[in-house]
């Protein structure tokens, strides 16, 4: 009885022995768990725009795989993961464009934009500059030299009744002294001969216009560039001689609101 006893104990012994060296041998290769992220490796984009010419265009909105980054050119985006992207700009007064980049790791890569601009008429274009001669005594005003102020090109004809109810609404605006060297209005005909214009003034000497009045003899300006077919028309153009409002009749109020808001948005 006691050699059986003895063995039993032995064989329990042992089994205890086995499923100890199981456990640790599972225990063993447990795989440990990190709590460390792995490294994400970016790169980042130098964006800058240029026209065709190769001018550089300053303050075009940035997109990237056609979500805003709320930057503008020349910027860096950085922190971008590695492969390619859709690079976009847009800006007034050019027609949009993009660019696919290869991003490398700690690398910067360059996405150097063509962005052309965008002439026209339509609110959004770049307006088309001009040259034209006085009425009062023949100088010589250019768009070009007015920008950083807001310019008003406003279309009459000499028997423009419209004209003539406007014309006033223009004038105050004008004179208005918070708007002192920050604006530049011009009445263009480009309709009436210039024997018949030339009139104008002395015709109605009652609306006390102060602010030049100019002839477009050939009418490229009136109706090829600015493409006025009835008057009249006004064209609100900004400090970057982008149009930014296009009317026909205006008022005071309408066109100070419009005034005050474009020389805003210089001031942000």
């Amino acid at each position: 009885m006691t050699a059986f006893v003895n063995k039993f104990t032995s064989s329990m012994l042992l089994l205890t022995c086995l499923s100890v060296c199981v456990a640790l041998l599972f225990t063993s290769c447990d795989i440990e768990q990190s709590d460390v992220d792995p490294v994400v490796v970016t790169g980042s984009i130098i964006v800058t725009t240029h026209t065709p010419e190769e001018d550089e265009i300053i303050g075009a909105s940035i997109f990237l795989d056609g979500i805003a980054t709320a930057k503008s050119t020349p910027d860096t985006l950085f922190d971008i993961e590695i492969g390619q992207h859709e690079v976009e700009v847009s800006k007034l007064g050019y027609v949009e464009s993009t660019q696919n980049v290869e991003v490398v790791a700690t690398l910067a890569s360059t996405a150097a934009i063509e962005m052309s601009i965008n002439w026209g008429s339509e609110v959004g274009s770049m307006a088309y500059d001009f040259s034209l001669p006085s009425l009062e005594d023949s100088s010589i005003y250019t768009l070009f030299d007015y920008r950083g102020k807001v310019v008003l090109a406003s279309f009459f004809t000499n028997n423009c009744a419209p004209c003539l109810v406007e014309f006033p609404h223009i004038q105050e605006v004008w004179e208005d002294p918070r708007f002192t060297d920050k604006i530049q209005f011009f009445g263009i005909n480009g309709q009436d001969i210039w024997q018949i214009a030339v009139m104008f003034s002395d015709l109605h000497p009652e609306l006390g216009l102060t602010f030049p009045l100019l002839h477009d003899a050939t009418q490229q300006v009136r109706a090829v560039d600015y493409n006025v077919i009835a008057h009249p028309a006004n064209f609100l153009i900004d400090q970057n001689g982008v149009i930014r409002y296009r009317w026909g009749s205006i008022t005071e109020e309408l066109l100070e609101d419009a005034v005050q808001t474009l020389l805003a948005e210089a001031d942000q």
